[in-house]
């Protein structure tokens, strides 16, 4: 089977992410969120992220305000979103009403996302340990999931994650993105 059509069949994928390789899977569906903890060893109180082709498969599920979305745009970042009611994503995935949302560039992810333009992922490791950065080193960890290869290399720095409140940024995880660029775009909305 291909890793579209695992993923279908609720499934799990790794995949490269652009910042280390992750763990892919359908977040609708509850029995394939379920399967990344277990694979991961990962504990439930700490939620999976969403990964989205674009605005607009992100705007099914989330709250988005004009500058998130260009900073979405603009950046490979993860954004702390309030998620939309009636969402139907699986348990593990919302906390507090909030989710944590990406729009990523790394070429084979966005290939995968065009034939599913949301999925839910945790970088590909067990819990504690360091995440594989190579396809190789994905197999190796995770020997029966089928292993997308990367395209380019990954970065090794993971995504920033922030929210936005207020107006203000608050940075949760500092990654390659820094606050400044994030309150440029705050800024330049906030005075059109």
């Amino acid at each position: 089977m291909s890793p579209t059509e695992i993923i279908s069949a609720g499934g799990v994928v790794a995949a490269p992410a652009g910042t280390v390789f992750g763990l892919f899977a359908d977040p609708f569906n509850a029995t394939a969120v379920e399967k990344i903890f277990a694979l991961k060893g990962r504990e439930h109180a700490k939620t999976l992220l969403l990964n989205a082709c674009d605005v607009k498969a992100l705007s099914a599920i989330a709250v988005l305000s004009e500058a998130e979305e260009k900073i979405l745009i603009s950046y490979d970042i993860t954004l702390i979103l309030s998620a939309k009611p009636g969402n139907k994503l699986a348990p593990g995935i919302v906390r507090g009403g909030e989710i944590g949302v990406r729009i990523p560039r790394e070429p084979a992810l966005r290939e995968l996302l065009a034939a599913h333009p949301i999925l839910t992922s945790t970088s590909a490791n067990q819990a504690g340990a360091a995440p594989a950065m190579t396809a190789r080193e994905a197999a190796a960890i995770f020997p029966t999931l089928a292993v997308i290869e990367e395209i380019v290399p990954q970065t090794g720095t993971p995504s920033t994650i922030a929210k936005i409140i207020n107006g203000k940024v608050e940075i949760l995880r500092q990654g390659s993105v820094d606050a400044n660029k994030i309150e440029f775009i705050l800024d330049f909305e906030s005075n059109k």
